[in-house]
């Protein structure tokens, strides 16, 4: 598609489309097209690589990957039965990524240190794999330390199985004392996390040592 017709012929017509896909074909993003003549599937089913190759060398380019082809690749097949007068108002809508604004219980903030650094770790749970995030930079103002991602899903089909994104913003060396992080979407608020630095062992000097423990005596 776009299906171009020049002329329209009278009575039913069979068109039938076979789809190459490296993994099984997600037809429930079809059924909203079965009221319009659409049967999905039809056939579904594994083929060896070398059978498509043998068949047109440009089609198996389209699965390449890291210079190696998969053992196998799905064909599917899915019939169109009906009038072509009613192909005339058919619209396919083009797939294409979109902003996605996950809600906070998608989304973990954890604090790590590490050779003294204070790092976070921002865990992302989605839903299946048509996913992808733009971790972005970190921005400080005074002790409250942003980060600004984008975020984007794909309104085609994509693979049904849950999907976690990982990323570990470096905050460098802080001073003691209380921290706010908070982790934007989009340019919107999404987390925050409140943490406190504890001086480390290697800040009490030998003269900061000995004012103490007069102090104590």
């Amino acid at each position: 598609f776009p299906l171009k017709i020049s002329s329209l012929a009278k009575g039913k017509t069979t068109i039938t489309l076979f789809i190459l896909t490296k993994e099984n074909f997600p037809f429930t993003h079809w059924k909203t097209q079965e009221k319009n003549g659409f049967v999905f599937p039809v056939l579904t089913k594994p083929i060896p690589t070398t059978i498509v190759m043998k068949a047109d060398q440009r089609l198996i380019e389209i699965f390449k990957k890291n210079n190696r082809y998969p053992i196998n690749i799905m064909l599917t097949v899915a019939t169109y039965q009906g009038s072509l007068q009613n192909l005339q108002d058919f619209e396919v809508i083009p797939e294409k990524w979109i902003p996605y604004q996950p809600n906070p219980e998608q989304v973990e903030l954890s604090i790590e240190q590490k050779n003294g650094k204070t790092l976070i770790k921002t865990t992302i749970t989605f839903k299946n794999a048509g996913f992808k995030v733009f971790w972005g930079s970190v921005t400080r103002e005074n002790n409250v330390f942003k980060a600004y991602s984008k975020i984007e899903g794909w309104t085609g089909p994509s693979a049904q199985v849950i999907t976690i994104q990982t990323n570990i913003y470096d905050l460098g060396l802080l001073k003691p004392g209380k921290y706010t992080f908070e982790f934007y979407a989009n340019d919107k608020p999404v987390k925050s996390i409140i943490f406190e630095v504890q001086p480390s062992k290697e800040q009490y000097s030998p003269n900061l040592l000995l004012g103490l423990l007069k102090l104590k005596g």
